[in-house]
């Protein structure tokens, strides 16, 4: 067998783009308008909309882990909505994906190159949340 390789992505980030979003999440976290927490990824967070359920993420989304139907990269400063209308219990932030529970359901999105979404399927990234299969 061959040996793995890795890729690691790197976004240039000022000094002052990186306080800048600290003090958001700081603001955030502060906020009523999360859910119980906030959920960090590697390079992306995600939160619940307390009184709906909606899923919104923000960050990188280089690999689709936003679950906004795009791969758009390199970031997105604001929260955007996860697609799909679903109505997230839980959700939480994995190495370039994403997962939520949705009643007794579970749903993953972002990057499938070693099966990580439980979908059943390797290699390509998955840009909306999928149900895990049982």
């Amino acid at each position: 067998m061959g040996k793995e390789s890795r890729m690691d992505f790197v976004v240039d980030v000022s000094e002052e783009q990186l306080r800048q979003e600290r003090a958001k999440a700081r603001e955030l976290r502060k906020s009523r308008w999360w859910q119980n927490r906030i959920a960090a990824g590697r390079c992306q967070t995600c939160g619940i909309l307390r009184w709906n359920g909606n899923g919104y993420c923000w960050g990188d989304n280089n690999q689709g882990q936003l679950g906004d139907n795009e791969a758009s990269g390199p970031t997105s400063s604001s929260p955007v909505q996860v697609s799909g209308g679903l109505n997230f219990a839980r959700i939480v932030g994995g190495y370039y994906h994403t997962c939520g529970r949705v009643g007794t359901n579970l749903y993953c999105w972002g990057q499938s190159a070693q099966g990580q979404l439980g979908n059943g399927t390797r290699g390509s990234n998955v840009l909306t949340p999928v149900q895990i299969k049982q």
